[in-house]
């Protein structure tokens, strides 16, 4: 497995050299170019910590020196993620369809501003996705490889930026390590293999935050914390000298932000300015506490100090200080460049329509009371992640700890961990706070938790004495005892809504497998092997989840099925389709055409008036309550269990068709498999 994700990590400990960071002046600051010697905290570099590789510096920046075939190795593991039978999957009800369809309809009319899904205004999201959809159509056509294209081509844009900021924050190895452990936890698997604008969210909140992290490492000599590359000693920064040293870092980082509001609205933004400005505040704090200018000191009752530790994080004038080394007001018009000529055109274009559904509806009203029964408790997202982020959500407790230990005393370190782990913090604890809750709402919080477990992992390996050695092998006990549970749970489930699927079981072996051969390889103190075992384990588990199963259980959807089935009987013509207590977006996108939804009996009778050649799928439970609404010709054409329900499916229509109807069932059934 270690040869087949390209790691080919060494085991032999190579000290960390230092330097003292120069005397940086910036018109940013004034307390920059007047910090006294006294003011001036010298950092003596922890001997016992170590590196794999030799560091050496290359266009101002410190790198790790990677072979080729593990750069290689990377980029073929997560290509083979994204891409493995990409359009084999049908989309999979409610977002993926929608979000396809809308982008076909702005395709078939050639209008590249306002989206619309069956014909109406959706409002649901920004125009990026369907941007980079319509460009996917022009191409190469319409079809669920084109629809999903972007997703996994920036999915993989996603793993390389964390593993530069992993080269930046950390060290080389952690962030290919991050690179792979974000490519292969299972949410974000998914989530780059969907048409939904969650990848293009990712991507751009890493842009984003990549660029400030670079920034400031460039402007450090190669190290966003301390040390940099040379040396023996090393200057601890103030934290106003962790900002950009030129204006074009400034706007690249807004820039990238103006894309995420493209992408996702406000919250591409917010969240990351909030970032950036918490993790200055807490700098700032730091840079007090320790030159004994806070308010707080450690004579005073608990309550008392957490109480003026909060005072003095956020206290008016610190808000306003961060603001303005961040140069808030120019974000602000570089954001307004990038992102607000479309929502002023899509909002003159629709009368003020689009706008007010989406910020109105979709932002604030999301915020403060539950949409469409998606509500949960503050700690939702905790099982959320523990699945979503699986395998390596197992090291999330051990990484949480290292961070609790780490980011306390003065270290090399320390300011990246703090940044990240802020990171984590201020994304995952808006969404708890938030009143409607979906698992990926904290997606662009998964980069940062891959850091912090990469960064444990590297640990581990170099047997960094701040490390617990039992932390892996428990991790790996309890990767095997999922897999063992796993089996007669798909089992179980194939059994009642994938008939004739138990092979699917067989995933379970997976995790169990790899967790016994890298326990073993852990037990005979072979790391770098129990590492790289683990990392093949969760290569394949997300091959065989995406690649393999994915397509398989998408056949058994009944929204794709009905709309093909359709369109075989009639022969690919022009057909009037309706629904009746029955709503699945997919029906939409594989009809290629309005559906019409058919809410009271009344409109059923009047279809069918209209359109006597015309189909009407609804649920079998409710066939007698429209039954006298029906014309006498109209008859049960195909009836079929719905996915995942309980209940049966029907197709309404012309008792003329049945015959048709029942050869071209048959003739489908064989297809779909195909």
């Amino acid at each position: 497995m270690a040869s087949f994700t390209g790691f080919n990590f060494t085991s032999g400990k190579v000290p960390l050299p230092l330097k003292r960071a120069a005397r940086y002046s910036s018109p940013l600051s004034s307390n920059r170019s007047s910090r006294t010697d006294s003011e001036r905290t010298e950092y003596k570099p922890d001997p016992t910590r170590s590196s794999w590789f030799s560091p050496s510096t290359r266009n101002g920046f410190c790198l790790m020196t990677l072979t080729l075939r593990q750069r290689l190795g990377l980029l073929l593991a997560v290509s083979l993620v994204f891409f493995t039978g990409l359009g084999s999957p049908w989309l999979f009800d409610e977002d993926e369809p929608k979000n396809a369809e809308c982008g076909r309809e702005m395709y078939v009319r050639g209008d590249w501003l306002v989206p619309t899904f069956n014909e109406d205004l959706r409002t649901d999201k920004p125009i990026l996705i369907y941007w980079l959809m319509l460009s996917s159509f022009h191409l190469f056509g319409v079809s669920e490889l084109t629809a999903r294209l972007h997703s996994s081509i920036l999915s993989v844009g996603s793993v390389l930026l964390v593993w530069q900021l992993g080269r930046s924050l950390f060290r080389s190895e952690a962030g290919l390590l991050a690179g792979l452990i974000l490519g292969t936890s299972l949410m974000f698997a998914a989530v780059g293999r969907s048409v939904t604008p969650d990848a293009t969210l990712v991507f751009c909140i890493l842009l984003s935050i990549t660029a400030y992290v670079t920034a400031v490492a460039r402007r450090h000599g190669g190290r966003f914390g301390q040390p940099d590359c040379e040396g023996t000693t090393v200057e601890v920064r103030l934290w106003s000298e962790y900002v950009p040293q030129t204006r074009l870092g400034f706007a690249v980082i807004y820039a990238a932000m103006g894309l995420a509001v493209l992408a996702k609205g406000p919250i591409g933004f917010l969240l990351p300015t909030a970032i950036w400005g918490q993790f200055l505040l807490l700098q700032r704090h730091r840079d007090r506490t320790e030159r004994g200018n806070s308010v707080v000191n450690s004579a005073q009752h608990w309550l008392s100090r957490t109480f003026l530790t909060i005072w003095d994080i956020y206290h008016p004038r610190a808000f306003w200080a961060a603001l303005r080394e961040m140069r808030f007001p120019m974000g602000l018009l570089i954001i307004a460049l990038v992102a607000l000529p479309w929502y002023v055109a899509v909002g003159y274009a629709t009368n003020g329509a689009w706008l007010a559904g989406f910020l109105g509806g979709h932002n604030v009203d999301r915020f403060l009371r539950p949409m469409e029964n998606h509500s949960g408790p503050i700690i939702y997202y905790l099982p959320v992640i523990a699945l979503g982020f699986f395998p390596w959500s197992i090291f999330l407790p051990a990484s949480v700890w290292q961070v609790v230990r780490r980011i306390r005393p003065e270290g090399t370190e320390r300011a990246a961990v703090t940044f990240v782990a802020t990171w984590a913090v201020v994304w995952i604890g808006f969404f708890s706070l938030a009143s409607t809750k979906l698992p990926n709402y904290v997606l662009p919080s998964y980069p940062a938790l891959a850091l912090l477990v990469a960064s444990y992992l590297s640990d581990w390996i170099t047997e960094a004495p701040h490390v617990r050695s039992l932390g892996f092998r428990h991790a790996c006990r309890t990767l095997a005892t999922i897999g063992i549970i796993a089996i007669p749970a798909l089992l179980y489930a194939t059994s009642i809504y994938l008939p004739g699927e138990a092979w699917l079981a067989g995933l379970g072996l997976i995790p169990l497998v790899g967790g016994i051969l890298a326990f073993s390889a852990a037990q005979r103190a072979a790391r770098h092997r129990a590492v790289a075992i683990y990392c093949g384990t969760a290569l394949l588990l997300a091959l065989g989840m995406m690649g393999v199963a994915a397509p398989r259980i998408s056949r058994y959807q009944d929204s794709p099925q009905l709309a093909k089935l359709i369109r075989l009987e009639s022969g690919g013509r022009p057909v009037r389709i309706g629904t009746h207590n029955y709503s699945a977006p997919n029906v939409v996108f594989y009809a290629a055409q309005r559906i019409d939804r058919l809410d009271q009996p009344k409109d059923i009778t009047r279809f069918f008036n209209e359109s006597p050649e015309g189909y009407l799928i609804t649920r079998a439970d409710r066939l007698e309550a429209i039954t006298e609404a029906l014309p006498q010709d109209v008859t049960i054409l195909h009836r079929m269990p719905r996915f995942l329900r309980k209940h049966d499916l029907i197709v309404l229509g012309n008792q003329s068709k049945a015959e048709s109807m029942t050869a071209a069932a048959k003739d489908f059934d064989r297809l779909r498999w195909k």
